[in-house]
């Protein structure tokens, strides 16, 4: 006996049929069946726009005078669903010249919804000029719309700890803080052993009123004097709570950078 026909889904299907098409057309390839992508995003995440991301990261491009040369979209074998874009200028043919955005909207293993933001390298060239806020604009919109708790990230071998700490992510526990108060290497650095001490006591502070697992804030540690030493270089598991006003409030005033940082104790 057949299943019974169910307009609402048909034309859901349908919907999705006719923008995957146009996305393709524009040079986005699916990796995956694209209706098993559709039904991925129904099941977890609803609300999430797919292809109102991946027209906005097209008109980020046209403004800053590139065009992608990647756009994949499909579902891992470990589970979730990665977006990839990638830009490399042909001109130079340098890895250094490759700008690289990868993000993974995971497969939920509680009632929580979380976003990886794997990677994000721009080139030299284009850091330091607000690029990375407008890539990550389009995204946030569809955070917002499909509820997502937490955005996951990484600390690199550059300036992302520092950046990450700006944007209001908090180290993912207390092993990740303190892989980043390393006195020895700060000491090294020029930072006054006072200044590390004084740190120390802060997280130490922390810690005996919260468990070991639970993400300490770094945004105050990026607004001290010696906070390129402190966090450049380091590597470190990040975390950033939605559902946290004042994390919330942080990563906001970057995004829309007329907003300010909400005052807090």
């Amino acid at each position: 006996m057949q299943g019974s026909f169910c307009p609402k889904e048909y034309a859901m299907q349908k919907s999705a049929t006719i923008q995957f098409d146009a996305l393709e057309q524009q040079g986005v390839f699916f990796s995956s069946d694209r209706q098993d992508i559709a039904s991925f995003l129904e099941a977890h995440y609803p609300g999430f726009n797919l292809p109102e991301v991946l027209y906005g990261l097209e008109k980020v491009a046209a403004a800053w005078g590139f065009e992608w040369g990647r756009k994949s979209v499909g579902l891992g074998s470990l589970g979730g669903l990665m977006i990839h874009h990638q830009y490399d200028n042909l001109e130079t043919d340098s890895e250094e010249d490759t700008l690289l955005l990868r993000r993974i909207l995971k497969s939920p293993t509680t009632d929580k919804k979380r976003i990886s933001h794997e990677e994000m390298y721009l080139p030299p060239a284009l850091q330091q000029k607000g690029l990375s806020r407008h890539l990550i604009l389009p995204y946030y919109a569809q955070y917002t719309n499909a509820k997502i708790d937490f955005i996951d990230a990484k600390a690199g071998a550059t300036g992302g700890g520092y950046a990450l700490a700006r944007y209001g992510f908090a180290a993912a526990n207390k092993k990740e803080a303190l892989g980043v108060l390393d006195a020895e290497r700060l000491l090294n650095l020029g930072v006054d052993a006072d200044a590390v001490e004084l740190l120390q006591e802060d997280l130490d502070e922390f810690y005996s009123a919260n468990q070991a697992d639970t993400p300490f804030l770094m945004w105050e540690w990026s607004q001290t004097s010696f906070a390129k030493e402190l966090l450049m270089g380091t590597h470190w598991k990040a975390v950033l709570d939605l559902q946290n006003r004042t994390q919330k409030s942080i990563f906001e005033s970057y995004l829309y950078s007329s907003r300010r940082v909400l005052p807090f104790s």
